[in-house]
């Protein structure tokens, strides 16, 4: 029998003779492209933890594509189907062309794929791989990059995917890298790519760690599962600080991220997570919660989780993931695609433009 995980779920199992890991979420972290290797690798090299890290290159994935097309060109030339249909078809094709991906499909509770949009190889797997991890009853969520505006030549595809990935996953953490570049940090001297994956693991890994991991405040798979499930897009904080008053600093720099400058009104959920070194109480983190959800409406619904690291000398830091936004300024960045894609059709009217528009970026269902 399956259950959901807390430090009570684990006493609960050991006190009936189950195994301890028949309590635990089964946990899946899917890396695609370069992005993705990179937090794939930092989640191993911050230590051993319960979720299966599986990493596929920006050449394996070229070669998935080339694959998935010729497979594609084949299909349409002996059946023939529909053109809206080459996007979905092409998709199963490069899952097909990737069976090194299968056996790690099979029996998840929870799967993350994380990559950066806008780039042409493999444009169809990451949604493919949500859908087929959606499809066996996974918890899905999406962690993925957007390019800077002056990319020009990848932004287009970047919100295709961005859709077609809100659509597959439960909820899609959405990274802009045009705000990245206001982020004050020595540690990646200007490298933004460095910086996404260090802040896309840094969140995957604390849910991973507080949830399958005995931590200093563990949160319950079921309770992650109400905030996250079906809830759309989600946004991302996170602040450290190493002064005497690190909780109330630390929160005003997790608000203070660039990535949450946007307006977060009626968001669906939260979730929290906080590290501090050895000396960080539960007392401590909980007052650090309070801090945070006094910034919240009385009826957001908050979970958080808090872990020690022995490294974080006199450091604390607070990770705070919002999902269910449906801010438009999440892709105010991109605000020029349907006015230079659509000028190109000199019959458009304006009208028709802003509607088109209005579905780039707040990507609503029709």
């Amino acid at each position: 029998m399956r259950s959901t995980l807390s430090l009570n779920a684990l006493s609960q199992a050991s006190s009936m003779g189950l195994p301890v890991d028949s309590a635990l979420p089964r946990i899946l972290v899917l890396g695609l492209g370069d992005l993705g290797e990179r937090v794939t690798e930092r989640l191993i090299e911050n230590g051993p933890n319960k979720a299966r890290c599986v990493s596929i290159s920006e050449e394996r994935l070229q070669l998935g594509t080339i694959l998935a097309h010729r497979a594609l060109i084949g299909r349409t030339t002996t059946e023939g189907f529909e053109i809206s249909k080459q996007f979905e078809s092409e998709g199963e094709n490069t899952l097909l062309s990737l069976p090194e991906i299968s056996p790690s499909m099979i029996d998840n509770d929870l799967v993350f794929i994380a990559t950066a949009l806008g780039r042409e190889k493999g444009l169809a797997t990451s949604p493919a791989l949500a859908q087929a991890a959606r499809a066996t009853g996974a918890l899905v969520i999406g962690a993925v990059t957007m390019p800077c505006w002056r990319e020009r030549s990848r932004l287009y595809s970047a919100v295709h995917t961005l859709k077609e990935m809100r659509d597959a996953c439960d909820a899609l953490v959405v990274v802009d890298n045009n705000r990245l570049g206001w982020f004050s940090t020595s540690s990646h001297q200007g490298n933004i790519n460095s910086l996404a994956s260090d802040l896309l693991s840094q969140l995957v890994g604390g849910i991973v760690e507080t949830l399958s991991e005995p931590s200093l405040i563990n949160i319950n798979f079921k309770e992650f599962a109400r905030i996250t499930r079906s809830s759309g897009f989600a946004i991302l904080g996170m602040g450290d600080a190493n002064s005497s008053n690190r909780p109330e600093d630390a929160v005003r720099n997790a608000f203070n991220c660039p990535l949450l400058h946007i307006d977060h009104d009626g968001f669906a959920g939260a979730y929290l997570h906080i590290r501090g070194d050895d000396s960080l109480t539960q007392a401590q983190a909980s007052k650090v919660a309070e801090l945070v959800t006094g910034r919240f409406d009385l009826l957001s619904d908050v979970i958080f989780g808090a872990s020690t690291d022995c490294s974080f000398s006199e450091r604390l830091r607070v990770t705070l993931m919002l999902t269910g936004v449906k801010s438009p300024q999440l892709l105010s960045a991109y605000r020029e695609i349907p006015i230079q894609m659509y000028q190109m059709e000199e019959e458009q009217e304006p009208e028709q433009q802003l509607d088109i528009e209005l579905d780039l970026y707040q990507l609503e269902d029709s």
